[in-house]
């Protein structure tokens, strides 16, 4: 096979190049405008029949699941900085922002869980 011949077959448009028709983006958009209301319907539906919308038992508040968080995130950051050696307190930015993330995580699950 020649050079030309390879450069023949390469020329086709790639589908990918091509912009989204607007047909597309419009059923796109409508299909997560329905999926957002169906999932705001089942919270509704749920919370009615099950109560699991978040003000709908008295259960943790969200400033003791913070207390609880702290002392998870703190003995957590403890664990990972002895198992990962000297490395760890040269990361210590990483270190600063994990703590921050799973101190986020950990509250909001345990006011939504318990």
């Amino acid at each position: 096979m020649t050079e030309e011949s390879d450069k023949a077959k390469n020329t086709r448009p790639d589908v990918r190049d091509k912009p989204m028709p607007t047909e597309d983006k419009v059923l796109l958009a409508v299909l997560g405008l329905v999926a957002i209301g169906a999932l705001i319907g089942l919270r509704w539906v749920l919370s009615g029949v099950f109560g699991l919308a978040v003000g709908a038992s008295a259960g943790v508040g969200f400033r003791d699941a913070f207390i609880a968080a702290i002392v998870i995130s703190v003995l957590l950051m403890i664990v990972f900085a002895v198992v990962a050696g000297d490395g760890a307190l040269g990361e210590l930015t990483t270190m600063v922002i994990g703590f921050f993330v799973m101190v986020v995580f950990f509250t909001v699950s345990i006011a939504l869980i318990l």
